[in-house]
C-alpha cells in the first residue's frame, strides 16, 4: 500500500467478519486504524507505528476488549495480525517509480489560447454560457469549432484537442466564466448555425458595421467615411487579430463631450468580448486579459502621462507590451516557504485608448488616431440611444463571430498580404496592414471601393501624425538651413540660431547654439570642421529625405542645378554671445 492510498482489508470468505481500514498519517508505517462491525459501528479506531509489534498486539487488545462476548467470535486475531503487518510492509517500502513519459517538444501552433485561435485545420472561438446547476445559475465555456473540411462542431472546453493524429493544447485554462458574463454570440443563433445555417455574406457584415458607426458618430465630413471604416475593419480585427504579429490600438482623443465615450459604447456592442474599463489597476488589467482575453476599452487614459506613478508605469508597460504577438507582463509572485517565481501573463490584443490630453509618446506610435469633436448645434445623433438598437447590434455580433469562424484558412493568409500598403514602411506598415489586409479581403467578397476609401484615410492619417510629431523649434531650424545652403551657404549653428531668432524671438530666445546644432543632428545631419568652424553643409538628397520622411515643406527643388552647390563663406571667427 503506497504512502498516499487508503486499503481496506477484509477477509471475504466471512462476510460477517470485522471491516480493517488503515489510513497513512505521519511518518514512515505510523496509520490510522479503524475497525468496524458488519454492521458498519466503529469498533476502535487509534494512531499507532504498524511496523512494532507491542502497538499491534495491543491494538487488537483493545478491539477484543471492546467486542465483548456477544461478538467475540468475529474477531480472528491472527488475521488481523498479518494484515496489519502486511500495511506496515507496504508503508515501509518506497513508491514504485512512474515508467517516464516520452517526451515530445510542441511545434508551432501546438499550444493555443482558449478565446479563439485559428489553424490551418480548424478555427475556434470560446463563448461563455449561462446553465442551471444545482437550482443555481453557473457560467461555463463552450467551444465552437469549424473544421476546414465544413463541420461545424460545439463542446464544452476541453484542455487538449486532437488534431490530425497530433495534441493541440488549449492554454491557459480560464477559470468559469461569472453567469454574468456575456456571451456575445446569442444561443438561438449558435443552435442554427450548427444546424447549418448560412453565415450573412461579408459584404452585408461590412456595410452594417459602417452604418451602425455612422447613425451614432458626429464626424467632420472630409474623413467621416474614412473613420467609420477604419472602425468597422478594426472591429472585425479584433475577431481575427490572432494571425498576426502586431495589431494596432486605436486612440480616442478630444475635448470634453466630443463623443469619445459614444465610440466606446458602440466599440462594445461589436468587438470580441470586450473589457470597459476607466480606472483599472495593471494587475486586474493583465490578469482579466490573460484569463479571458479579448479586447480592453481604456477611458480617461490622460492619466497614463503620470510619469511619477509606479502604478500608471507599471501600467503603461502592460499596454506597450500587449501590441506584439507574445507580449507578456511578468511579475514575480510568492509561492511559499519564501520561495517566489517568476510569472508571465499574456497581454496581447487590440485595445482602445481614450483620452482628453495627448497619449504618452511611446503609447501614441502604436495608435491609430480617431480625432473626435463636439457635435454642431442641433445634431440629433448625441441624443439616440445605442442599446434602443439592441435587436440589431445582436445580429451585428452574431454575424461577426460566424463570420470570423467561416473563413479560417483565408485569415491566415492575410499576413502575407503586404501588397496593399505599398507607400508605408516602419512602424507605418505595422500599423497599417492588418486593417488594409481586411479592407482587402472584405473587397475581394464584394465591398467594392473599401479598400481604396481605408487607404487613403491611412495617408491623411499619416501626414497628420507627422505633422504633429515635429516640434516647430525644429521645423523653422530645418527651414532656416535649407534657405541657407539653398543660397549657397553652410551655415554654423550660431549663424542659424540669430537667423531663427530674428524671426521668432519668443520662441528660440533661450536657446543656445549647442541646442541648435543637436536638434539638426536628430534628422541625421552632422556638422563638419572646416578652417576651424563646425558648419552644416548637408547635400540636395539629405534635405530632401528629411522633408519626406518627416513631412516638413523645406521648399526644394526638385532637381537642384549643377551649380547650386553650397560654399563655405569667408566670415570673422568673432561670435556673438549666446543667450543662456
Amino acid at each position: 500500500m503506497s504512502s498516499n492510498q487508503q486499503t481496506n482489508y477484509t477477509e471475504p470468505q466471512k462476510p460477517e467478519s470485522l471491516d480493517l481500514h488503515a489510513e497513512p498519517g505521519g511518518r514512515g508505517t505510523t496509520a490510522t486504524v479503524t475497525v468496524r462491525r458488519p454492521a458498519g459501528d466503529v469498533v476502535a479506531c487509534e494512531k499507532f507505528d504498524l511496523a512494532k509489534g507491542k502497538e499491534r498486539q495491543r491494538f487488537i487488545e483493545t478491539v477484543r476488549d471492546r467486542l465483548g462476548e456477544d461478538a467475540f467470535h468475529l474477531l480472528d486475531a491472527e488475521a488481523v495480525e498479518r494484515d496489519l503487518s502486511a500495511m506496515a510492509a507496504d508503508l515501509a517500502s518506497p513508491p514504485k517509480a512512474a515508467p517516464p513519459a516520452e517526451q515530445v517538444e510542441l511545434g508551432e501552433g501546438r499550444m493555443v489560447r482558449p478565446e479563439r485561435f485559428i489553424l490551418p485545420s480548424v478555427s475556434g472561438l470560446a463563448v461563455p454560457r449561462r446553465i442551471v446547476q444545482g437550482g443555481e445559475p453557473v457560467g461555463e465555456w463552450l467551444l465552437l469549432l469549424r473544421w476546414a473540411d465544413g463541420r461545424r462542431e460545439a463542446m464544452p472546453l476541453p484542455e487538449v484537442l486532437s488534431l490530425d493524429g497530433e495534441r493541440v493544447f488549449i492554454a491557459p485554462r480560464p477559470p468559469e466564466p461569472p453567469p454574468s458574463m456575456a456571451a456575445g454570440w446569442s444561443a438561438a443563433s449558435r443552435s442554427e448555425w450548427l444546424a447549418g445555417s448560412t453565415s450573412m455574406p461579408p459584404e452585408q457584415v461590412c456595410r452594417l458595421l459602417i452604418e451602425g458607426f455612422a447613425k451614432y458618430l458626429d464626424l467632420p465630413p472630409e474623413t467621416a467615411a474614412g473613420t467609420v471604416a477604419m472602425l468597422a475593419c478594426w472591429s472585425l480585427l479584433s475577431y481575427v487579430f490572432p494571425v498576426f504579429d502586431a495589431v494596432p490600438y486605436l486612440a480616442v482623443g478630444g475635448p470634453a463631450h466630443s463623443g469619445k465615450s459614444r465610440v466606446f459604447e458602440l466599440l462594445s456592442q461589436v468587438v470580441l468580448r470586450p473589457l470597459n474599463t476607466s480606472n483599472v489597476t495593471n494587475p486586474a488589467l493583465f490578469r482579466s486579459l490573460h484569463a479571458f482575453g479579448g479586447v480592453a476599452l481604456l477611458d480617461e487614459a490622460e492619466r497614463l502621462r503620470e510619469s511619477r506613478s509606479p502604478e500608471v508605469q507599471e501600467l503603461l508597460s502592460s499596454l506597450l507590451a500587449g501590441y506584439k504577438r507574445n507580449g507578456v507582463a511578468t511579475r514575480c509572485e510568492a509561492a511559499g516557504d519564501g520561495q517566489f517565481v517568476m510569472r508571465h501573463f499574456n497581454v496581447f490584443g487590440p485595445k482602445a485608448l481614450a483620452a482628453i490630453n495627448e497619449l504618452p509618446p511611446t503609447l501614441a506610435t502604436r495608435c491609430l488616431a480617431v480625432p473626435m469633436f463636439r457635435s454642431p448645434p442641433g445634431s440629433m445623433k448625441p441624443r439616440l440611444r445605442v442599446e434602443a438598437d439592441g435587436k440589431q447590434w445582436q445580429g451585428l455580433r452574431d454575424a461577426l463571430h460566424i463570420l470570423a469562424l467561416e473563413h479560417g484558412s483565408e485569415w491566415l493568409a492575410l499576413p502575407a498580404k503586404q501588397d496593399v500598403v505599398p507607400e508605408m514602411s516602419g512602424r507605418n506598415f505595422e500599423l497599417w496592414q492588418p486593417l488594409l489586409s481586411i479592407a482587402a479581403w472584405l473587397e475581394d467578397h464584394g465591398a467594392h471601393g473599401m479598400l481604396d476609401l481605408l487607404r487613403q484615410h491611412a495617408l491623411l492619417l499619416i501626414e497628420s501624425s507627422r505633422e504633429a510629431a515635429t516640434p516647430p523649434d525644429d521645423e523653422a531650424i530645418l527651414r532656416a538651413l535649407a534657405r541657407a545652403v539653398g543660397s549657397g551657404i553652410a551655415p554654423t549653428a550660431g549663424e542659424l540660431l540669430a537667423t531663427v531668432q530674428a524671426a521668432e524671438p519668443s520662441l528660440f530666445h533661450k536657446w543656445t547654439a549647442k541646442g541648435v546644432s543637436n536638434h539638426i543632428k536628430r534628422y541625421g545631419i552632422a556638422s563638419r570642421k572646416c578652417n576651424g568652424r563646425h558648419i552644416f553643409d548637408p547635400s540636395h538628397a539629405d534635405l530632401l529625405r528629411v522633408q519626406q520622411s518627416y513631412g516638413i515643406d523645406l521648399d526644394l527643388p526638385t532637381n537642384p542645378s549643377p551649380g547650386n552647390v553650397p560654399y563655405v563663406p569667408q566670415v570673422p571667427r568673432q561670435r556673438a554671445r549666446q543667450g543662456t
